[in-house]
């Protein structure tokens, strides 16, 4: 801290540094501690302080203590004791500063010693911190780091020694010179050597009072000069004496004179700079001139030539509007008739002449194709389907007025044009022609049962005829350069599109539902309408978009509800024609179309038990020629068509025919034993009638083992009667034929060929397919339904759900028709009808009420 104490009178200085001269040693002022200052060391040692150099003192803030004005002041001499010297700050960070104090000791010569002092130069305000905003990276938007702001600059300059205004004013100046050379650059003027009206007012020299308030700014330092340097110097400099000696003041300067013409070179610049800023602006405004005479004179040239564009047009449109009037005859005053050749020629000429008057580029703009020539061919086409019946008329009929209307179509456009024709096609079809289509496919007087004929051959006329203007359709380039080095690619565009577009719109959209509704409500009754007569036609187009499939269960269950039907309808007399009507009316034509295995399911639940029956009444004669072969040959003739399976066809061969006839043999021979030649010629033709007289059947016979046995054993039993051994004939004796059915050798069958596969599983010789299968059943499990059918077929009990018109549910599950009764299955419990109440019964009961 500085030395605060009032200066004492010299008399009293010297009679206490008296006193500290013979109380202390001589050493004591060597080895002082430097913590004393040089102003005190002096005093104490009663020496004066040599005069120094007046130094300027820093400026203070006067900002700080305006205030103390209202107080005592104690504030400040608070801040002046803690060594605050009117600028600067507090704190403990000072710098270092080097001081020198001359002592002397009793006459001895002058020594310098130098003296470290702290100078205390801390902040004058805290540092302001400013808090980032939660996730917001470094340098986005407009926040700006503490670092960067002003409040902390100044702070930072403070700290540094660094004079912060000095420095701003540096920094606004150099930002005022680029702005002005960036302003320069951009309006092409080139700088002057000369200063500008910018940097003069900037200096403000030319103002009242400039001197003045220059002086007061730099306050130049005084220059004293003594005579002694004057004299000495010997110079023939004419030199000027200040002889008002030294100021008075540390605060007076001397202010220096302006230069001599320093106003007028001002004025001078300011008006060259005006000059030239009027000369550049009137420069600028020829050129602007210039550039929007040349642009009146393009847009007067461009207005002249679309003058004469307008002008063609016009005469264009006139042509055009009067050949419109006489197309508009054809709809106002007499009918255009297709077929007409005159009306035709006519109406052609006319569409060629407007096609004529258009451009490529015209035709674009105007929607030619798609929307102004439909517009004209619209109404023509029209009147053209008034007398036009779709259904009733034939494929040639169709495919003429179609090529009619494709004519028009190619008249309209240029030649070569094909894609614009088929374009103009397609609109004059979707707008006209189908509407009409599908309204009389769509009207009552369509039956699909009745009229099947009529509308397949429209519908195949159409797609003959979109088929050929598909395949009619040139490659098209897709580059225009023929001298290109590459190959021109080729592709043929709109591949089976219209073709497409007929079966989507009238097939898939009209056709198919309305199939699909009359195939739900057929009942079957009559052989007329049958399924084959009025689906099959259909069959070809069925397989766009599956179709076919989704319409298979629907035919499967008509052609069960069919034979349903029939079966009730005749008698047992009439097995016959009833099978008969089965075979060539009912199952024949789908034979190619249903699955085999669907095909056999239908005929193992529907035909197969009445089948069986009526072989099991089978007369056996012993003249093969007077024998009834009826029923044995529809069921070989049901087996080589596929409607059988082989396991059905085996069963009923050998339980309703074979096991009997040998049972047959066995009686005649054990009644009459001298016929064992006749017996041997019967079983001769019975045995050539299954090996030779249909292929697919004798090859299935002939590799059976059981029914092979049957044979070997009526040959056994004729060997055992022919060499007297009757004893041989009992042990071969055969069961009745009343003790079993084509069911249980059925059921057997499929037993041991169960037992087959497992052996050959066991094996590892068994299709990995037939495994896969078995497994895949296995693991599904069996459901009570499946319980309720097993037990069903087990007891030779028809088991299906309930078809035709009257099909039912309850409370959502489905009626099945259990023999006699009416049962549904819920929760492995089944209900019968009965009463007009469902009630439950077990299996057992519901055997007895079937």
């Amino acid at each position: 801290m500085e030395d605060t104490s009032v200066d004492e009178p010299s008399d009293v200085k010297n009679e206490s540094f008296k006193r500290m001269d013979h109380t202390m040693p001589e050493t004591f002022f060597n080895n002082t501690s430097s913590s004393f200052s040089s102003l005190n060391r002096t005093k104490l040692m009663g020496i004066q302080e040599p005069p120094s150099k007046t130094t300027a003192m820093k400026k203070k803030d006067g900002s700080i203590g305006t205030w103390e004005k209202h107080t005592k002041g104690i504030g400040m001499k608070l801040l002046a004791k803690m060594g605050y010297k009117g600028s600067g700050g507090l704190g403990a960070k000072r710098l270092k500063k080097t001081t020198s104090m001359d002592i002397s000791h009793d006459g001895k010569a002058i020594t310098t010693e130098k003296v470290e002092m702290k100078e205390r130069t801390g902040i004058s305000q805290p540092v302001e911190v400013v808090v980032r905003p939660t996730n917001l990276g470094l340098g986005y938007g407009n926040f700006k780091e503490a670092t960067k702001l002003k409040t902390n600059q100044r702070i930072e300059a403070e700290v540094r020694g660094i004079d912060w205004e000095k420095k701003e004013a540096q920094e606004r100046m150099k930002k005022q010179l680029e702005e002005e050379k960036r302003i320069q650059k951009e309006m092409g003027v080139r700088s002057s050597s000369l200063p500008n009206t910018n940097s003069l007012l900037a200096v403000n020299s030319w103002r009242k009072g400039a001197k003045r308030q220059r002086n007061n700014t730099e306050k130049k330092k005084i220059k004293i000069v003594s005579y002694q340097d004057i004299l000495g110097e010997g110079t023939s400099k004419e030199l000027v004496v200040d002889m008002r000696g030294a100021p008075t003041s540390l605060d007076s300067q001397h202010l220096d004179k302006p230069l001599l013409g320093e106003e007028l070179l001002h004025n001078i610049n300011f008006l060259l700079n005006m000059n030239e800023n009027k000369l550049h602006s009137t420069s600028h405004f020829v050129r602007s001139s210039r550039s929007k005479a040349s642009s009146l004179k393009s847009e007067l040239e461009s207005m002249k030539q679309k003058q004469i564009e307008i002008k063609s047009r016009r005469e264009k449109l006139e042509k055009v509007l009067k050949m419109i009037h006489e197309l508009e005859i054809y709809s106002q005053e007499k009918v255009f008739h297709i077929h007409d050749e005159q009306d035709y020629i006519h109406v052609g000429t006319i569409l060629e002449s407007i096609s004529s008057i258009f451009t490529e580029e015209e035709k674009k703009a105007l929607n030619f194709y798609t929307v102004f020539l439909p517009s004209l061919l619209g109404p023509l086409v029209d009147q053209a389907t008034q007398t036009w019946d779709p259904l009733n008329s034939t494929f040639d009929d169709t495919s003429n007025f179609l090529f009619k209307v494709l004519g028009l179509c190619s008249k309209s456009s240029s030649a070569g044009q094909w894609k614009s024709q088929v374009t103009l096609l397609e609109q004059l079809f979707v707008i006209y022609l189908l509407p009409r289509i599908k309204r009389d496919l769509e009207s009552s007087s369509w039956d699909p049962v009745t009229d099947a004929e009529s509308a397949v051959i429209l519908y195949e006329s159409l797609l003959s005829f979109m088929k050929s203007v598909d395949t009619s359709q040139p490659l098209k380039q897709t580059s225009d350069e023929s001298s290109s080095v590459f190959a021109p690619e080729l592709h043929v565009e709109g591949k089976n599109r219209l073709g497409n577009m007929i079966k989507d719109t009238i097939f898939f959209d009209v056709i198919y539902p309305k199939l699909s509704r009359t195939l739900k409500g057929y009942k079957g009754e009559s052989a007329d309408d049958s399924l084959d007569k009025w689906i099959i036609p259909w069959l070809p187009h069925l397989n766009y978009r599956s179709l076919l499939e989704n319409m298979l269960p629907e035919l499967k269950r008509k052609l069960h509800a069919t034979i349903l039907h029939a079966s009730k309808s005749t008698q047992s007399e009439n097995d016959e024609l009833f099978f008969h009507h089965t075979c060539d009316i009912v199952l024949k034509p789908w034979v190619e179309v249903i699955h085999a295995s669907s095909m056999h399911t239908i005929t193992s639940n529907c035909v197969a038990p009445r089948l069986g029956r009526a072989l099991s009444r089978i007369v056996f004669e012993k003249d093969f020629y007077d024998q009834d072969l009826t029923f044995v040959t529809i069921t070989m003739q049901y087996y080589e068509l596929g409607l059988l399976s082989e396991s059905v066809y085996l069963s009923m061969v050998e339980g309703e025919v074979l096991r009997p006839f040998a049972y047959f043999i066995y009686n005649w021979l054990k009644n009459d034993q001298t016929c064992t030649k006749n017996a041997a010629l019967l079983y001769c033709h019975w045995r050539r009638l299954f090996f030779r007289k249909c292929q697919k059947a004798s090859n299935a016979i002939s590799t059976d083992t059981m029914i092979c046995r049957i044979f070997y054993g009526i040959l056994l039993m004729i060997n055992a009667v022919s060499i007297g051994d009757i004893s041989k004939l009992d042990e071969l004796e055969p069961s009745p034929p009343f003790s079993t059915t084509y069911q249980a050798v059925e059921a057997r069958r499929a037993k041991e060929k169960r037992l087959e596969e497992e052996e050959k599983e066991l094996a590892g010789k068994a299709d990995p397919s037939t495994y896969s299968r078995r497994q895949h059943v296995v693991s599904r499990g069996a459901t009570f339904k499946d319980v309720v059918e097993d037990f069903a077929h087990h007891n030779h009990i028809p088991f299906h759900p309930k078809l035709g018109p009257n099909t039912m549910t309850k409370d959502g599950k489905i009626v099945y028709i259990f023999g006699n009764a009416q049962i549904f299955i819920d929760t492995n419990v089944v209900f019968v009808l009965g009463g007009g109440d469902w009630k439950p019964v077990s299996l057992n009961e519901l055997l007895n009420l079937a």
